[in-house]
Parts: structure tokens; C-alpha cells; sequence
């Protein structure tokens, strides 16, 4: 990139909050100190829209025309889905994707 440091490889986590990338390891103080000034010492903060557009593709569309019906395809048929809901169920796991029943 513009400072030098090749991002060899990007994903996000679990979380929306987490994005994990791959660099070389001798990059990483600058890759640390390039991160540092641009969240914490620059005077303007840019506010980056593809993060929001993706939020919202991925939230308010794809999840609920696709991605709903095939976690919760594989929350019934699968032995690992089966295992998650059997964790629901025991109060081991909150899982706001399983309807409760009164």
C-alpha cells in the first residue's frame, strides 16, 4: 500500500468488528504504527462507505432472502446444528436465531 506494508491476505471474523489480515512479519511495528496514526492521530476521520455498504447488503438483504434460510437449514440437519441447539436448549448458548417456546 501507500506506507509500504503488502497486505498479503484479508478476512473478517465473526464478529462485524473484527478484520484479520496476513503481513509480513518484519512489517509489523510499521504496519502497527501506520494502524495507530490513522485511528488515533489524525486530525479528520474518514468514514469509509463499502464497510457500510456491506453492512447493509449483508444485513437487510442477503441475510434475510439467503443466508437465514441456509443457517437455519443447517441448524436442523446437521449433527453440528443439532449440537448448537441442543446448547440453546440447555442454556449454554444464546442463540437469538432459535424461536423460544412458552
Amino acid at each position: 500500500g501507500q506506507n509500504g506494508v503488502n497486505i498479503r491476505a484479508i478476512a473478517q471474523g465473526a464478529s462485524e468488528k473484527n478484520i484479520s489480515t496476513v503481513i509480513r512479519a518484519a512489517d509489523v511495528r510499521k504496519a502497527i504504527n501506520v494502524l495507530h496514526e490513522a485511528f488515533f492521530e489524525a486530525t479528520k476521520k474518514q468514514v469509509n462507505l463499502f464497510i457500510l455498504g456491506s453492512e447493509v447488503y449483508h444485513d437487510y438483504y442477503r441475510w434475510p432472502a439467503r443466508d437465514r434460510g441456509v443457517f437455519e437449514g443447517w441448524l436442523a440437519n446437521t449433527p453440528w446444528g443439532n449440537l448448537f441447539q441442543e446448547y440453546h436448549r440447555l442454556g449454554a448458548l444464546a442463540a437469538p436465531w432459535v424461536a423460544q417456546t412458552v
